[in-house]
């Protein structure tokens, strides 16, 4: 369900120092403006221009993709990695019978991409583990962190110009997801019986994490608990 978009690989030296944590972006000897000075370091630079764009074209719901190259590393060194970044901001409107429903984007919308990535890829030991500033969210296969998602802070967006919406962006790894993909199928019998529901409450400390309970109860309802 979302947009793709093809952006610049090379950007402004005062937007890639915003997503450059350990070393400087790799420049370019010659480039022929400032907005074109370094390569990108991350797609989110590229997918913020874009909701821009989209914004000033009074777009209410902006859902957005791109698959294509991030460069990290020394000038004299730079390493290219195949990414997938993900971008959305606004409001989506259905109307129906009862009236106008609306729903935000948010966090929870790139979990649920992420999610359904790597279910048809086959991959299921995945998890996301919030970092320590409650902002950004990690994405992990296995034990190997291949991406995170995040709330893009105030201060970029006062910087892109972009006022009073949230972004939230999410950046992935392509070539290490590949790497678990499992793309072989097996066909699974029909069950004999009709499946119970259960509707379940429950009353946790606020520090209880939803994928701890739903490892619990994984863990409890083998063999017979499906999902």
């Amino acid at each position: 369900g979302l947009q793709e978009v093809i952006t610049y690989s090379l950007i402004d030296r005062r937007l890639a120092k915003d997503f450059v944590l350990d070393n400087q972006p790799v420049g370019i000897l010659n480039p022929l403006s400032k907005e074109q000075e370094v390569l990108r370091p991350a797609l989110t630079p590229g997918l913020l221009k874009t909701i821009v764009t989209n914004l000033n074209q009074k777009q209410a719901f902006i859902n957005i993709f791109e698959i294509a190259k991030s460069f990290l590393g020394s000038a004299d060194q730079p390493r290219e990695d195949l990414v997938l970044g993900v971008a959305l901001c606004g409001t989506k409107s259905w109307l129906l019978k009862q009236g106008v429903v609306k729903d935000e984007a948010g966090l929870l919308h790139l979990k649920g991409i992420l999610e359904a990535i790597f279910t048809r890829l086959g991959i299921k030991e995945y998890n996301f583990t919030l970092a320590g500033d409650n902002r950004e969210t990690a994405v992990y296969l296995r034990r190997e962190k291949i991406g995170a998602m995040m709330k893009i802070g105030s201060n970029i967006l006062d910087n892109m110009e972009i006022k009073n919406k949230e972004v939230f962006v999410a950046e992935v790894s392509l070539d290490k997801i590949l790497v678990y993909a499992d793309l072989a199928k097996k066909f699974t019998g029909l069950p004999r019986y009709p499946g119970i529901f259960r509707d379940i409450s429950l009353i946790l400390k606020e520090g209880v994490s939803v994928d701890a309970i739903l490892t619990a109860i994984k863990e409890a309802g083998r063999p017979m608990l499906r999902e």
